[in-house]
């Protein structure tokens, strides 16, 4: 649970850092105590649904302060840096680790069953071997919806299998994964050592699937109070443009125990912010104000800190010495809709919801329209009589701004059920796909590809509107 924290501290910075790597030699990555997260290997329990039960178990830290405790079945030799596996049959149990190096090593002995594992290379090295007699089990009971995951972030982290261990995963998703790792070679990225090979799926992490911004409009009456666009400004560079502010406060980024050391609390005091500035113009074909996508460089908005507010000739609208508010007289529903495609190449656009009652989540179909004279706007409009899995999800090629910057690769085994048996040299084939929400295939180019898999990746999404 270490990491989701840390990813937390260092969201504010991925804007302002490129991804550094570092060359891990063999061990542990070196204890910074500057840095926001030490190399580990930690455990904790999840119940049926896949969600953190509150249970702990601290195995290994680099930070000489950590609380560790023993777990039965599961011993670390930092000698070796080798974690030891003995009949544990925990299948609640979610391994996760962090910088452990490119030599760091899973033996197994007897039978052995968890609920996956997570590795997290930390920019410095996270791969993990497989090694031992035994045999181990990862998902069986489908707690969570993959086995083994390698997070590389930035390094040269692999999956690799010794000739004389068993490892059988599991994964609704995929099985078994290494995302955003240099090794530009899969055979290299996830290795069998028994000579044999699964199907090992190459995902272009520049191939992203296509958002397009669609509005609906809303009956007023239903909404408890107006539609505030925030904040309205004047831009000193386009006085006659419509122009508004939605301040974010970072203050939450600067915590600091309370007196019983038990919950942080934000630090009243940080008053960090950043301006979210965004630009509308009224559209006449559907009497309501839209975001214009051509401002600021054709994305529509612009993200500014607040020294910077004035100095680049923004100033709040004041009435009676307060910020006036900008409201859309005529509200609408705006969101981010995923462009998909019927057989005939039909465009359709895709709303992912959550049915509470049902507590799961469920496609919708909209037919979409392009507003004239907004660029990247549409127009939507539910389409009760087609089914989302018919359709398929559009993509597009996002070539990486700086042509410098190290390419990044993906591998996925994509068969619900993995297995790794020297002995036997068996391996259970693909399981009849089933029609969830995780099934689109994939449209590209007029090319169709049925193991479409759609993976996640920790995003920030910042939003004025």
């Amino acid at each position: 649970m270490k990491k989701a924290l840390a990813i937390i501290l260092s969201l504010v910075m991925v804007f302002a850092l490129l991804p550094v790597s570092a060359f891990a030699d063999d061990g542990p990555k070196p204890y910074d105590p500057e840095d926001f997260v030490s190399a580990y290997i930690s455990a904790y329990e999840v119940d049926s649904e896949g969600n953190y039960s509150g249970v702990d178990y601290y195995i290994f830290d680099t930070d000489p302060e950590a609380e560790l405790n023993e777990l039965e079945g599961v011993r670390y030799e930092p000698e070796t840096n080798t974690l030891y596996l003995d009949n544990l049959e925990y299948p609640e149990l979610v391994f996760e680790t962090n910088g452990m190096g490119d030599d760091f090593t899973v033996y197994i002995t007897g039978v052995c069953s968890i609920a996956n594992m997570k590795i997290w290379g930390d920019g410095y090295g996270g791969s993990i071997r497989f090694e031992g007699s035994g045999t181990l089990e990862v998902n069986k009971d489908g707690y969570v919806s993959y086995g083994i995951l390698v997070e590389a972030e930035n390094s040269e982290s692999a999956i690799s299998f010794g000739k004389t261990v068993n490892v059988i995963a599991y994964g609704e998703e995929f099985t078994v994964g290494v995302v955003e790792t240099t090794v530009s070679d899969a055979g290299k990225a996830i290795v069998f050592e028994n000579g044999e090979a699964h199907e090992v799926r190459t995902v272009n992490p520049y191939e992203q699937d296509v958002q397009i911004f669609g509005f609906s409009p809303i009956d007023p009456e239903e909404l408890d109070e107006p539609q505030s666009y925030g904040m309205r400004v004047n831009y000193a560079d386009d006085p006659d443009g419509i122009y508004t502010a939605t301040v974010l406060d970072f203050g939450f980024l600067d915590i600091e125990p309370d007196d019983d050391n038990t919950e942080p609390e934000p630090d009243s005091d940080d008053d960090t912010a950043i301006y979210i500035i965004v630009k509308y113009a009224y559209c006449e074909e559907y009497d309501t104000y839209l975001p214009d996508f051509s401002a600021f460089d054709g994305t529509g908005f612009a993200f500014l800190l607040e020294e910077d507010f004035e100095e680049l000739g923004f100033a709040f609208v004041l009435e009676d010495g307060e910020p006036v508010e900008f409201i859309n007289e005529n509200p609408i529903l705006m969101g981010y809709y995923t462009l998909a495609a019927d057989a005939d190449g039909n465009l359709y656009g895709i709303l992912e919801n959550y049915d509470e009652e049902l507590e799961e989540y469920y496609y919708e179909v909209y037919n979409i329209t392009e507003v004239e004279g907004f660029e990247h706007v549409y127009y939507t409009e539910l389409n009760s009589e087609i089914n989302a899995e018919e359709l398929s999800i559009v993509t597009q090629i996002v070539e990486p701004e700086d042509p410098e910057e190290l390419a990044l690769y993906d591998y996925f085994i994509n068969e619900d059920e993995f297995v790794y048996c020297y002995v036997l040299f068996s391996f259970i084939s693909k399981k009849e796909e089933t029609n969830n929400e995780k099934s689109f295939k994939h449209y590209a180019c007029g090319a169709y590809d049925y193991e479409r898999f759609q993976h996640c990746r920790i995003c920030c999404f910042l939003s004025g509107y």
